[in-house]
């Protein structure tokens, strides 16, 4: 495995080529994972290729957001209950930039963009501040779709959340985390 120093989005590490997937720590997201590798059409997958049903396990955690040219944000297209709760509301239909504190918000449309554009896979271990809802760690997998004619579209992802419903306390993750996006082209051909 070779990588670069840092990322476009700052201090995020870049995987060029593996041999192996990245390893999740939890089931659902290899589910996630491996949906995606096994739809993709070339280096992204198209949109409408989710299948709801073989996401069964996931739905709760997964999110889309497309991309918005005309103000560089992604909009959410779905979002699952669980996510929804995380952000303290439903966010369909919400801007990242609406949803997100500032400074998270620009970290967060980088990354997208990074996702979207190179493309890439990224695995990201970071603590989120909802605008609206209390601090939570979280553990997500982001991945590239396309139009359906290979043209970048947006992204999709799934995330994990981990708070204390009560105290909000004691989250062991720093607010920029742990950011790792494995480049499409030096992904493996078989999916995980």
């Amino acid at each position: 495995m070779s990588s670069t120093a840092a990322g476009p989005a700052g201090r995020d590490r870049v995987v060029e080529r593996c041999d192996a997937w990245p390893a999740l720590p939890d089931p659902r997201l290899l589910v996630f994972l491996r949906h995606w590798a096994e739809r993709r059409q070339g280096l992204t997958m198209p949109r409408r290729a989710i299948d709801p049903l073989a996401l069964r396990s996931c739905l709760p955690h997964v999110w889309l957001h497309r991309y918005r040219e005309d103000s560089s944000d992604f909009v959410c297209v779905l979002a699952g209950e669980q996510v929804n709760a995380a952000w303290g509301g439903n966010i369909a239909g919400r801007p990242l930039a609406e949803i997100i504190q500032p400074d998270q918000a620009a970290l967060t449309q980088a990354r997208y963009r990074q996702v979207m554009q190179l493309p890439g896979v990224q695995v990201v271990r970071r603590l989120i501040q909802p605008a609206d809802a209390a601090a939570k760690a979280t553990e997500r997998v982001i991945v590239p779709v396309d139009d359906g004619s290979g043209r970048p579209w947006g992204v999709f992802g799934m995330t994990l959340y981990h708070f204390d419903p009560v105290a909000g306390a004691d989250l062991p993750v720093n607010p920029h985390g742990d950011a790792v996006l494995y480049l499409c082209t030096g992904l493996p051909a078989a999916p995980p």
